[in-house]
């Protein structure tokens, strides 16, 4: 008889050697005390280092794209595939700290979305980086009158059903995380932010400034106005 999984914590993945095992390390150690069945799923963006190698030695499921596809197209490829009732992502470059998931996960009782809301920028080109994320949220207050802590955060815990209907709605690549976040506010689901640790990242980064946070700025706009015409308040 197939063991019931509970739980599926989904890490979508491209290129991260460095900080892939440590992230699967730190899951297993957080949940050590799990009260049920989970898995670790791998989703491999077709990675030319040894990302995929370095997860199969660990002993989690794994997926492998045969070409790169994007972060979001791993994240909507793991959630399709994915076995457990409540799904967590986070990324593979260890700058997401796991130690918080179980109360993550505790809150889904009152919640259908949990974000990791990080206490500091940490990536690439910092000062253009928090330009970006600050001018987006000003915007997107103005529009939706919702203010979103952290609209790009890669940390989420939500239920498998709920997130099913809008993955043909979810772009393939790195705004798929601001268009999980505000479309949810745009349905009326039940947001909860919940602070968490955010460490520099192991290994090189991917975000490309200008197509990246384009992606970004015109996906929160575009979806804030949807949030707008639901004329519903997300707290």
């Amino acid at each position: 008889m197939a063991i019931a999984i509970k739980l599926t914590v989904l890490i979508p993945c491209y290129n991260e050697e460095e900080g892939l095992k440590g992230v699967i390390d730190e899951i297993n150690k957080v949940l050590s005390d799990f009260p049920a069945a989970y898995e670790i799923l791998v989703v491999d963006d077709c990675s030319t280092d040894r990302s995929k190698e370095i997860a199969q030695s660990c002993g989690v499921r794994v997926i492998s794209h045969p070409q790169r596809l994007g972060s979001g197209a791993a994240r909507k490829n793991g959630i399709n595939q994915s076995r457990g009732e409540i799904i967590a992502t986070l990324d593979a470059d260890a700058s997401y700290d796991p130690s918080e998931l179980p109360r993550m996960l505790k809150m889904m009782d009152s919640y259908d979305q949990v974000n990791g809301l990080r206490k500091c920028e940490q990536g690439d080109l910092k000062p253009l980086r928090t330009l970006v994320k600050n001018t987006v949220k000003s915007i997107v207050r103005l529009i939706c009158g919702a203010t979103i802590p952290d609209l790009n955060t890669g940390f989420k815990v939500f239920r498998k059903a709920d997130m099913l209907p809008y993955l043909n709605e979810i772009p393939d690549g790195f705004s798929c995380v601001t268009t999980m976040t505000m479309l949810y506010l745009a349905h009326g689901k039940r947001l909860k932010y919940h602070p968490v640790n955010y460490r520099p990242r192991k290994g090189r980064a991917k975000f490309r400034p200008l197509a990246d946070g384009w992606a970004f700025f015109t996906t929160a706009v575009k979806t804030a106005f949807l949030v707008r015409k639901t004329n519903r308040d997300p707290w």
